[in-house]
């Protein structure tokens, strides 16, 4: 039978789409330019197809698949890193965190496992975190310990070199979020996420969930992991 497909394009793609489908079982098109391992993981198609015009690959370079991995090579990669760039944990200092939505910082209680609790006052809870490098031979890995007071939907944003802002224009009415996303479950989550360097720069935007309620969180740690470990 057919193969099955997930493309990813710009405005340009739009003609393509029944040319493209023609060729496939079923096909999943998608009007962005960042690769979102969740979306792999929900549809597992047998073929990823990435359209792009000229203009976008400097800020948005073709990503590598094999950098898209599932959580156990993403595990693997953070763990055998000990360049942390970034790292909020019990006892440590959250003061860099700031509100970029409705939600209140309140700090943990003494001696507990949190390093901070984000009270989300509507749907859409989000947070600065504090700033760190990143170098443009690594591949950071995000991992993040997360206590979600509800079944929602955390997503991590970041800005692009030579374009601030968390979104883009492609010139016309369609604009798309630099963002990855991750399915939570109600109660105790750690989720790990490739950032898409060398795109990734600036503060990364946290938008813990889609629920009014407490998010706890636990720990939070970005490590920087060297490029040429992606076939490990």
């Amino acid at each position: 039978s057919l193969p099955t497909a997930v493309m990813l394009h710009d405005s340009f793609g739009r003609n393509l789409v029944p040319l493209v489908a023609e060729h496939f079982r079923h096909t999943v098109f998608v009007w962005t330019l960042t690769m979102d391992p969740a979306l792999f993981r929900n549809e597992r198609p047998d073929i990823v197809i990435q359209e792009s015009a000229e203009r976008f690959l400097m800020a948005h370079p073709p990503s590598d698949s094999a950098e898209l991995n599932d959580n156990a090579r993403l595990r693997a990669r953070f763990t055998a890193s000990s360049d942390v760039r970034l790292r909020l944990a019990p006892g440590g200092d959250a003061s860099g965190i700031e509100s970029h939505g409705r939600v209140s910082i309140l700090p943990p209680a003494a001696d507990s496992d949190i390093a901070v609790v984000l009270r989300a006052a509507d749907a859409a809870p989000s947070v600065l975190l504090p700033p760190f490098t990143i170098d443009s031979d690594t591949l950071p890995v995000v991992r993040i310990d997360l206590t979600s007071p509800a079944d929602t939907r955390l997503e991590l944003f970041y800005e692009s070199e030579g374009a601030s802002g968390y979104d883009y224009s492609d010139g016309g009415m369609q604009r798309t979020q630099r963002s990855l996303w991750w399915p939570l479950r109600q109660g105790r989550n750690v989720v790990l996420m490739p950032l898409p360097n060398p795109g990734a720069q600036g503060r990364l935007r946290l938008d813990v969930g889609k629920a009014v309620g407490d998010y706890v969180l636990h720990t939070l740690e970005v490590r920087a992991t060297p490029r040429s470990s992606r076939g490990s």
